[in-house]
């Protein structure tokens, strides 16, 4: 119950407190569109990459052993981690930033 209620909290942040921060400051910094998001959306990547480290002392998951500490960088998960995190939040923010100028 607790990885579903999670998950749906992880989902609606997602969908609408991160697209809403997007969106105001694509529209800040001239209007939105998909090389701004993507920009931003590799931004927060490296923000996330760089705090993997934290899920140490933050999740239970990984305190109690069931998750492996993800070690700098993710790197602890694979070589890929990091990589697949950039790409991931970018591709979030070049499709954000070109639905929003659609729109």
């Amino acid at each position: 119950m607790t990885e579903t209620v999670g998950f749906l909290l992880f989902f609606a942040l997602n969908v609408v407190v991160v697209a809403a921060v997007y969106a105001g400051l694509m529209r800040a910094l001239g209007g939105p569109g998909w090389a701004l998001g993507t920009l931003l959306g590799l931004l927060n990547g490296a923000a996330v990459v760089g705090a993997l480290p934290l899920l140490t002392r933050v999740s239970k998951a990984v305190k109690e052993g069931r998750m492996p500490p993800p070690g700098r960088y993710g790197l602890a998960w694979g070589r890929a981690t990091p990589w697949a995190i950039l790409a991931g939040h970018g591709v979030y923010g070049a499709v954000l930033g070109a639905v929003l100028k659609a729109f």
